[in-house]
């Protein structure tokens, strides 16, 4: 059975208010400071980045949820969540246009919890990297960062929610000081396994595939699915958990996650697999019922054994 426990793994992931709305559930909504997120921009070889933080302010963070504005730019932004504090997006970073602003939007759990990037260089802790914005070196106007919303979440066995604090940067692209040199991801993302699982709550309990490759260079872009049946079998993109075509499960099933250099990674799920792990399941059920049967039979005889007055 523990392929159909992993198996339950993106039914966290479908959703950020599935997973974020339970830890407010349990949890119990304050209004102090919890953590700060900040920003810190750079020059690079293309462009300018910059890094979103988080600085959790000796509290130990378990989930959080955020909306970024970017107003200033003529250009679209690249996010990248490579060497990310978050281990488990609910929502990757994505960056979407409205009216004269960029919306960037993220959510995300840290299972084991974030109280600082620790080292024996420095004493106390440091801010954690939550992504960063990449700017293109063409934009020579004033740009503005600020938060237009967030919460997180502690990891204090309750999900207590706390209030990030207003957060802004500006500053003009030619006037920013320092520069990293940006190194050539050439590392694929790290090897990865496909579950398959199904639910009453996700695709009204058909069978999918989830998965979650990471990579801490230049990190994930997307992913591609593809079901095979011999050698045939066409990709498709898709998101985590996503819907097999196949629901007999006879096909084999491959992955492949792709980063923001095209370095890709490729797990493979042969059918022999998935269909142990449905026989598995099956007998296990079947066993259930007749042990029910059993004892609805053992306790019928039970009562026509007792003696009449």
């Amino acid at each position: 059975m523990q392929n159909f426990q992993l198996s339950m793994q993106p039914i966290c992931r479908k959703s950020s208010i599935v997973i974020l709305g339970f830890l407010v559930l349990f949890g119990v909504v304050q209004h102090t400071q919890a953590a700060t997120i900040s920003f810190s921009p750079f020059g690079t070889d293309h462009g300018y980045r910059v890094d979103v933080l988080l600085d959790p302010q000796k509290q130990d963070i378990n989930a959080l949820e955020g909306v970024l504005r970017v107003t200033g730019l003529s250009s679209d932004v690249s996010l990248e969540d490579g060497n990310s504090i978050v281990t488990l997006w609910t929502e990757r970073p994505n960056s979407k246009t409205n009216v004269d602003a960029h919306e960037i939007t993220f959510s995300g759990i840290i299972p084991v919890g974030f109280s600082g990037v620790l080292s024996s260089s420095y004493a106390g802790s440091k801010p954690g990297l939550l992504f960063s914005i990449f700017i293109p070196q063409t934009e020579t106007g004033v740009v503005r960062i600020e938060t237009a919303s967030g919460k997180v979440y502690l990891n204090d066995g309750q999900g207590t929610a706390l209030e990030l604090p207003a957060a802004r940067i500006r500053f003009s692209p030619a006037s920013v000081t320092g520069s990293i040199r940006e190194t050539e991801d050439t590392t694929a993302p790290e090897p990865f396994a496909i579950e398959i699982g199904r639910d009453e709550t996700i695709y009204s309990n058909k069978w999918f595939a989830s998965f979650e490759a990471r990579d801490t260079d230049s990190g994930i872009d997307h992913y591609e699915l593809r079901e095979l049946k011999g050698n045939n079998g066409s990709w498709r993109i898709v998101e985590s958990p996503a819907l097999l075509d196949d629901q007999s499960l006879t096909s084999a099933i491959e992955v492949r996650a792709i980063d923001h250099a095209g370095n890709v990674r490729l797990a493979h799920l042969d059918a022999s697999r998935k269909s142990s792990f449905v026989i598995e399941y099956s007998e296990i059920i079947a066993a259930f019922l007749l042990l029910l049967a059993l004892g609805f039979f053992l306790n019928r005889e039970k009562t026509l054994d007792i003696p009449r007055p």
